[in-house]
């Protein structure tokens, strides 16, 4: 699952979609604090499921150093 909400909502939102057995990628920041982070590798890890991080480049700025 791609999970691209606001900080406030991706620890809930990343939970679920572990418990419901799907590997989660989400946007950075990863959650509101290092705690939330860690549980949700702590889960990811019980239960055999992936979780990574991206961070979201908006395509205008990846526009203009393509023309540099």
């Amino acid at each position: 699952m791609i999970i691209a909400i606001p900080t406030k909502y991706i620890f809930d939102m990343s939970k679920r979609c572990l418990e419901a057995g799907k590997n989660v990628l989400m946007e950075k920041p990863m959650t509101e604090s290092s705690d939330k982070a860690k549980q949700l590798v702590k889960l990811s890890e019980s239960i055999g499921l992936k979780v990574n991080i991206i961070e979201l480049t908006p395509i205008s700025y990846l526009c203009i150093a393509t023309k540099s």
